[in-house]
Protein backbone atom coordinates (compact mmCIF):
# COMPACT_ATOMS: atom_id res chain seq x y z
CA UNK A 1 0.00 0.00 0.00
CA UNK A 2 2.89 2.40 -0.16
CA UNK A 3 2.11 5.20 -2.60
CA UNK A 4 4.62 6.90 -4.65
CA UNK A 5 5.67 10.73 -5.15
CA UNK A 6 2.33 13.26 -5.40
CA UNK A 7 -0.09 9.75 -4.59
CA UNK A 8 0.70 10.11 -1.13
CA UNK A 9 -0.21 13.53 -0.19
CA UNK A 10 -4.01 12.14 -1.97
CA UNK A 11 -3.88 9.19 0.04
CA UNK A 12 -3.33 11.19 3.25
CA UNK A 13 -6.12 13.72 2.14
CA UNK A 14 -8.36 10.56 0.80
CA UNK A 15 -7.87 8.71 4.17
CA UNK A 16 -7.97 12.69 6.54
CA UNK A 17 -11.32 13.48 4.54
CA UNK A 18 -12.86 9.53 4.82
CA UNK A 19 -12.73 10.17 8.83
CA UNK A 20 -16.46 11.09 10.40
CA UNK A 21 -15.56 13.01 13.36
CA UNK A 22 -16.89 11.81 16.51
CA UNK A 23 -17.05 15.48 17.86
CA UNK A 24 -16.54 19.29 17.24
CA UNK A 25 -12.81 18.87 18.25
CA UNK A 26 -12.38 16.05 15.79
CA UNK A 27 -14.54 18.11 13.27
CA UNK A 28 -11.88 21.14 13.49
CA UNK A 29 -8.44 18.95 13.85
CA UNK A 30 -9.75 17.35 10.45
CA UNK A 31 -10.26 20.56 8.60
CA UNK A 32 -6.57 21.56 10.16
CA UNK A 33 -5.05 18.52 8.96
CA UNK A 34 -6.88 19.23 5.12
CA UNK A 35 -5.80 22.52 5.30
CA UNK A 36 -2.22 21.48 6.32
CA UNK A 37 -2.27 19.02 3.40
CA UNK A 38 -3.04 21.65 1.05
CA UNK A 39 -1.08 23.84 1.99
CA UNK A 40 2.17 21.99 -0.19
CA UNK A 41 4.05 21.62 3.27
CA UNK A 42 6.07 18.75 4.05
CA UNK A 43 3.97 16.22 5.75
CA UNK A 44 6.26 13.86 6.60
CA UNK A 45 9.39 13.91 9.89
CA UNK A 46 12.90 14.69 7.65
CA UNK A 47 14.97 14.83 10.43
CA UNK A 48 14.43 13.32 13.77
CA UNK A 49 13.39 13.96 16.36
CA UNK A 50 11.09 16.43 15.04
CA UNK A 51 11.78 18.04 11.95
CA UNK A 52 9.58 19.40 10.71
CA UNK A 53 7.61 20.66 13.97
CA UNK A 54 4.12 19.29 12.14
CA UNK A 55 4.58 16.18 10.81
CA UNK A 56 2.35 12.53 10.31
CA UNK A 57 2.55 9.97 13.13
CA UNK A 58 0.11 7.07 13.74
CA UNK A 59 -0.63 4.52 16.47
CA UNK A 60 -2.21 1.32 17.09
CA UNK A 61 -5.12 1.07 19.09
CA UNK A 62 -4.72 -2.46 20.44
CA UNK A 63 -8.22 -3.87 21.34
CA UNK A 64 -8.88 -6.52 23.82
CA UNK A 65 -12.29 -7.61 23.05
CA UNK A 66 -12.58 -10.16 26.08
CA UNK A 67 -11.38 -7.69 28.58
CA UNK A 68 -12.51 -4.56 27.15
CA UNK A 69 -9.52 -2.90 27.20
CA UNK A 70 -7.07 -1.14 25.44
CA UNK A 71 -2.58 -1.52 25.18
CA UNK A 72 -0.96 1.63 26.04
CA UNK A 73 3.06 2.05 25.96
CA UNK A 74 5.09 4.00 28.30
CA UNK A 75 6.40 6.42 25.59
CA UNK A 76 9.68 7.95 27.55
CA UNK A 77 10.66 10.81 25.36
CA UNK A 78 6.92 12.48 25.15
CA UNK A 79 6.91 11.57 28.99
CA UNK A 80 3.14 10.06 28.44
CA UNK A 81 1.52 6.50 28.27
CA UNK A 82 0.23 6.24 24.78
CA UNK A 83 -0.91 3.89 22.10
CA UNK A 84 2.30 2.41 20.52
CA UNK A 85 2.95 3.80 17.10
CA UNK A 86 5.62 6.02 15.55
CA UNK A 87 6.17 8.41 12.32
CA UNK A 88 5.25 7.74 9.21
CA UNK A 89 8.02 7.86 6.25
CA UNK A 90 7.80 9.69 3.09
CA UNK A 91 6.36 8.31 0.38
CA UNK A 92 4.27 5.80 2.84
CA UNK A 93 1.12 4.73 3.21
CA UNK A 94 -0.06 5.79 6.61
CA UNK A 95 -1.92 2.08 7.24
CA UNK A 96 1.19 0.42 5.83
CA UNK A 97 3.28 2.64 9.06
CA UNK A 98 0.83 1.66 11.72
CA UNK A 99 1.40 -2.06 10.68
CA UNK A 100 5.06 -1.90 10.18
CA UNK A 101 5.29 0.00 13.86
CA UNK A 102 3.27 -2.90 15.37
CA UNK A 103 5.80 -5.17 13.93
CA UNK A 104 8.74 -3.19 15.16
CA UNK A 105 7.31 -2.04 18.07
CA UNK A 106 5.56 -5.46 19.40
CA UNK A 107 6.38 -8.34 17.84
CA UNK A 108 2.79 -8.50 16.06
CA UNK A 109 1.33 -9.15 12.78
CA UNK A 110 -1.54 -6.66 13.45
CA UNK A 111 -4.82 -6.27 11.33
CA UNK A 112 -7.06 -3.54 10.96
CA UNK A 113 -10.36 -4.23 12.80
CA UNK A 114 -13.61 -1.76 12.07
CA UNK A 115 -17.28 -2.99 11.46
CA UNK A 116 -17.56 -0.32 8.95
CA UNK A 117 -14.13 -0.03 7.30
CA UNK A 118 -11.21 -2.33 7.04
CA UNK A 119 -8.08 -0.09 6.86
CA UNK A 120 -9.12 3.19 7.49
CA UNK A 121 -8.26 5.53 10.26
CA UNK A 122 -11.02 5.39 13.09
CA UNK A 123 -10.13 9.39 14.59
CA UNK A 124 -7.61 12.05 14.02
CA UNK A 125 -6.17 14.34 16.43
CA UNK A 126 -3.51 17.23 15.89
CA UNK A 127 -1.66 17.25 18.33
CA UNK A 128 1.88 18.83 19.12
CA UNK A 129 4.38 17.57 22.42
Amino acid sequence: MTAQGPDTRAVVRELVAGVTPLDEHEARDAADMLQWIESGASLFRITPPATPDKHICVYLALLDDTRHSVLLVDHIKAGLWLFPGGHVDEHEDPRTTVLREGAEELGIAGRFQHPHRSSDPVTLVATSV
